[in-house]
């Protein structure tokens, strides 16, 4: 997905979020952020798995950097933008400070 999609995606996304937070009084912001947390965890230990079962083996500190560079590539801008977005979207709807 390019980022300008995923840009537009993440505005629609926090404009249901803002909807639902006005409609049912459940602050989806908070949910997302300790799901992302989570989430960041287990790639984490995805990522490091090789390394921390076989550190002596140089094949397995490759593909951990090479888990780690795709990473980097394919997730780190979405959340970058999602970030962005959200502290937008925050500041435009009252709950940021």
């Amino acid at each position: 997905m390019e980022l300008a999609t995923l840009l537009i995606v993440l505005i629609i996304f926090g404009l249901i979020s803002f909807v639902i937070e006005r409609i049912w009084g459940v602050n989806p912001y908070k949910v997302f952020s300790a799901v992302g947390m989570i989430t960041i965890v287990f790639f984490m230990i995805y990522i490091m798995w090789p390394v921390l079962t076989n550190s002596t083996d140089i094949n397995s500190t490759l593909i951990s950097i090479d888990r780690l560079t795709n990473w980097f590539v394919n997730f780190l801008p979405g959340a970058i933008i999602g970030d962005v977005v959200g502290i937008i979207l925050s500041k435009l709807s009252g709950g940021g400070r």
